[in-house]
């Protein structure tokens, strides 16, 4: 990383040396440059996480790479000094221990495991991105985090911290991003703003514009502190807007309170769509005041539901059709809004509608049974029963007590 930024900041025709000597039990590693130097203000914060000085115009940086050097460094009971001049160039000092005495017991391996791992099998494998392509999960029903950014370091950085409570899966750009929130579905999306093919605010436009994507929370991060680009992304719809440098806490808490969100509107939908009673008739053809997008969504699919509701052969693949969905991107929207899936949405509306009947004796258990969709009476009594625990008999003649 040390000669990687010399090589960065030393401009052409200049020089860059890198020596090791040992002295008093301890290694000296100096790379040294005759690059564009380091203003005396900024070397207090060099080694601050996402502090970034002067850029190079042949390669910006993300402001990790010398905050790694540092807590690699310090882990190895080393330290890291830095000397510079502007218009001179600059040099830095790696000083490491080399006898095994300076270590404590726990700290030294003794016989490094053998790993059944090629870095650039690996590399080849991830699209040098160190991603696979699919979401992997770990046995656990973890939601899904998209980062999208253009600079590896970041997404990498992002990836590794999350990883433990998230399947992570990343983007090198709005344009990429677009095709994979498409197979995906992501929970929650953070993007990048300044990125060359396709920028974070393209990226933000097109999803809200997709009926399939326009419920997705997306975080905007990027290095544009001003109000201005704060309301710009507000205004388009980014669910929240975080400047670097950012801490993880932040961003874990921002990812939390986004999803906690998801998880009160979902709990909100149920409550308005799908935990009524038998009795309550607003739950049928009465419509309910409509506030917001996803409540007219769902009152569609209700109507639709509710149209088609005597036909057997109704299915989810003609739901999708008639909203304009897959059948993915509608199973993952409704399960999103209500926990319920598509099927058992429409099993429940016809088993709800079936109830209301009986208790009203509009026919008998074989004429609602048909009605309401069902093949067969005994799928009727069945499903009846697993739904409300009691028969449609007993609960026709208990509506009648």
């Amino acid at each position: 990383n040390l000669l990687s930024n010399a090589f960065k900041f030393t401009p052409k025709n200049g020089t860059v040396s890198i020596s090791l000597h040992s002295e008093n039990n301890r290694a000296f590693i100096n790379v040294k440059d005759s690059g564009i130097g380091i203003s005396e203000e900024d070397l207090p914060r060099l080694f601050d996480r996402f502090y970034q000085v002067e850029k190079s115009e042949q390669q910006p940086g993300s402001g990790i790479g010398l905050a790694l050097v540092k807590e690699i460094t310090d882990q190895h009971g080393g330290e890291v000094l830095v000397k510079s001049n502007i218009g001179k160039g600059t040099e830095f000092i790696v000083s490491l221990p080399v006898l095994q005495t300076s270590f404590s017991k726990d700290l030294i391996i003794d016989h490094p495991p053998d790993l059944d791992l090629d870095p650039y099998e690996e590399f080849a494998e991830t699209g040098g991105n160190g991603q696979k392509g699919k979401v992997e999960t770990s046995g656990k029903d973890l939601k899904t985090v998209m980062v999208v950014d253009d600079n590896h370091d970041i997404r990498s950085y992002l990836r590794e911290q999350l990883s433990g409570d998230y399947n992570v899966v990343e983007a090198s750009s709005g344009s990429e991003a677009l095709i994979r929130i498409q197979e995906l579905l992501p929970d929650v999306i953070i993007s990048d703003i300044m990125m060359p093919d396709g920028d974070g605010f393209n990226l933000l436009k097109e999803l809200r514009a997709n009926i399939e994507t326009s419920f997705l929370p997306v975080i905007l991060l990027t290095a544009r502190a001003e109000a201005e680009d704060k309301l710009e992304g507000l205004g388009i719809g980014a669910d929240d807007y975080l400047t670097k440098p950012f801490s993880m806490q932040e961003v874990t808490a921002r990812i939390h309170n986004l999803i906690e969100r998801q998880k009160r509107l979902q709990k909100h939908f149920a409550e308005k769509y799908v935990n009524t009673t038998s009795n309550n008739s607003a739950k049928h053809p009465d419509p309910v005041e409509v506030e917001s997008a996803d409540d007219i969504y769902l009152e569609r699919i209700k109507s639709i539901v509710q149209e088609r509701m005597h036909d057997e052969n109704f299915s989810v693949e003609e739901l999708s059709d008639l909203m304009f969905q897959s059948r993915t991107h509608l199973f993952r929207r409704m399960k999103e809004l209500t926990n319920e899936t598509p099927s058992g949405f429409i099993k429940r509306m016809r088993l709800e509608r079936g109830a209301d009947l009986l208790a009203k004796k509009a026919g008998n258990v074989s004429e609602i049974a048909y009605s309401t969709g069902f093949r067969s009476v005994a799928q009727f009594s069945k499903s009846f029963h697993d739904h409300f625990g009691e028969t449609p008999t007993s609960y026709t003649a208990s509506k009648s007590i």
